[in-house]
């Protein structure tokens, strides 16, 4: 497990521990590299018995961090979080190497309000859209539907939205009484400048 000290990444390294006690699995090794500076780690992790990374941290930081092990010849499967599954790190291509995301939506399935979604961001953009994207899009129809019900009323809207049952892009979205959505993730592999689902 490689992660940025940063307040997400921290949170996101505990639940990594947790859920590897809970399979009986240890993590062989956790680098924890300083905010904007992932290359002060690139020589420990060349030096380390590993048979994949995990890389947990802001964008611009994980693909310099990803990038520096790849050009000194790291050539291990890395796994990386919902953040790097974006066409700008697509982009990179075999620079990146093994590259694996936990995407939280396909964004490859073929429903007709998510094609709907790609054909109009792909014309209003000239860009491949990204779950960022798509996410935006389902938050913003939601608000508008709950407007739409509630009025214009802060908290009913709150209300209206808690309680909604939204047929959006990546598919059914409703909340758990504790405010939480979850939805499975999607493994994708990055494969000649796409992220494809395995």
């Amino acid at each position: 497990l490689v992660s940025e000290g940063v307040r997400d990444a921290r949170l996101a390294s505990e639940r990594v521990r947790e859920a590897a006690a809970d399979l009986e699995e240890s993590l062989v090794l956790h680098v924890e590299y300083a905010p904007y500076a992932p290359a002060e780690a690139i020589p420990r992790l060349l030096r380390a018995d590993v048979d994949a990374l995990l890389v947990w941290g802001r964008t611009a930081g994980a693909v310099e961090l990803i990038a520096g092990l790849r050009r000194r010849g790291m050539d291990l499967p890395i796994l990386a979080p919902a953040g790097l599954v974006l066409p700008e790190v697509a982009a990179l291509g075999d620079d990146m190497g093994a590259l694996f995301g936990a995407a939280p939506l396909d964004l490859e399935g073929d429903g007709e309000l998510l094609q709907h979604f790609l054909d109009r961001c792909r014309r209003k953009s000239g860009e491949e859209p990204s779950h960022v994207a798509a996410y935006a899009y389902e938050a913003a129809r939601m608000v508008i539907a709950a407007i739409g019900q509630a009025g214009l009323n802060r908290a009913r809207i709150r209300d209206e939205v808690a309680r909604m049952r939204f047929e959006g892009v990546s598919g059914q979205i409703s909340f758990n009484s504790l405010g939480g959505y979850q939805r499975e993730p999607v493994l994708v592999e990055l494969h000649a400048g796409k992220w494809v689902r395995r």
